[in-house]
């Protein structure tokens, strides 16, 4: 029963594939309305019914059904689909701030560094050009809760450099400072240590002498 499922959608993807490249929409979603029919699953549905906008330029069209298949694929915990439908989106929105904090999101569950660290910058980025300190606090206590200690070090780091850019010091670059020295001290990252106190003293003096303090005192 799986296999002649399989069969159809397969055949029917094809079908869509080939009035696409014919230029035929309408015809692409007569196909797609009456494999919707079958489908038992509504984010799979959704992109392709995107896919289809999308292949025929209407974005405006697109970017609503993929924002939706994005949210059921995190509803069932597909975090990887959901990831690629948002990377997909942010070509589309590069500046979507709530997008991008979708895609964080997905990458944190998914414990991927790289891709967390890439996404997690660019909203930052956004936040402290915007002047959005609540948001800003709202990520430092949203770091606390990533699961890798080391990648919520990395993040508080990018974080007082984004912050710092604009304030040479403030309550906030304090507080994440604190927060990367006391996962440093108590998962015994003694090399990251090091470099984090020479990061803060090419960036400011007075940061560097109150880690080094805050570190004594701990």
């Amino acid at each position: 029963m799986k296999h002649a499922q399989s069969d159809k959608y397969t055949i029917a993807w094809f079908k869509i594939a080939e009035c696409v490249s014919r230029g035929e929409k309408e015809r692409a979603l007569g196909v797609y309305r009456l494999l919707s029919h079958s489908f038992n699953d509504n984010a799979v549905a959704r992109q392709l019914e995107a896919d289809i906008y999308f292949s025929f330029n209407e974005r405006g069209a697109a970017i609503p059904l993929y924002r939706q298949a994005m949210e059921l694929y995190q509803k069932s915990k597909r975090f990887l689909e959901a990831a690629a439908v948002g990377e997909h989106l942010l070509v589309l929105q590069p500046n979507d701030i709530f997008l991008i904090n979708d895609v964080v999101n997905c990458y944190k569950m998914l414990d991927l560094p790289d891709k967390l660290i890439h996404h997690f910058n660019a909203m930052m980025a956004m936040y402290v050009v915007r002047n959005e300190w609540d948001n800003v606090q709202k990520t430092i206590d949203w770091c606390a809760h990533v699961t890798n200690p080391l990648h919520a070090y990395l993040l508080y780091k990018q974080l007082i450099i984004a912050i710092h850019s604009i304030h040479e010091k403030s309550s906030l670059t304090i507080a994440c400072i604190e927060k990367a020295i006391d996962i440093l001290l108590t998962h015994d990252h003694e090399d990251h240590l090091q470099d984090f106190l020479l990061l803060l003293s090419t960036i400011n003096e007075q940061l560097y002498d109150y880690a080094v303090m805050y570190v004594k005192k701990n």
